[in-house]
């Protein structure tokens, strides 16, 4: 009976160490707005325009934020209400500057997560040196769902 009663407690204790560890955080707590990207130019489609297409921020020059080959979303400043994108392509020497203007809530996930940023896109401006136009498809950016702009090139 004194082997019982010890095993109970061993599983006593373990029970109550595993209810006091933390949580690990098993949500996803990014935001992304997604590029959507189509060329109706043919003679940017014979250059293999898109191939080498990046996306960077000018305030922070040294981050590509856009690779047609590796990322496929950005995300928004959570500090500003503007963001700025410049679309480069090594394919080309011309380059376009986007201006995000969107609203910013904090909005608390869970204890184990912490906050997260939800985005809201209230317009998009744009040089027009390749870029024919820009649509925004999805303006609501959280964590459970990305944004989306789409930009054309024709």
């Amino acid at each position: 009976m004194n082997i019982a009663k010890k095993i109970i407690f061993v599983f006593l204790l373990l029970g109550i160490v595993a209810a006091c560890s933390d949580d690990p955080c098993n949500l996803e707590t990014d935001s992304f707005l997604t590029l959507g990207i189509t060329v109706d130019d043919t003679a940017l489609t014979n250059a293999d325009f898109t191939g080498g297409l990046f996306v960077f921020s000018p305030e922070w020059t040294d981050s590509v934020y856009y690779d047609s080959e590796k990322i496929d979303s950005i995300t928004l400043s959570p500090n500003n209400t503007i963001t700025t994108f410049v679309l480069a392509s090594n394919k080309e020497t011309l380059k376009d500057t986007l201006w995000i203007y969107h609203q910013n809530t904090i909005r608390l996930l869970s204890m184990e997560c912490g906050f997260v940023i939800d985005s809201k896109i209230d317009s998009v401006e744009n040089t027009w040196n390749l870029i024919d136009s820009v649509a925004v498809v999805n303006e609501k950016i959280t964590n459970e769902k990305n944004g989306l702009i789409e930009i054309y090139y024709f």
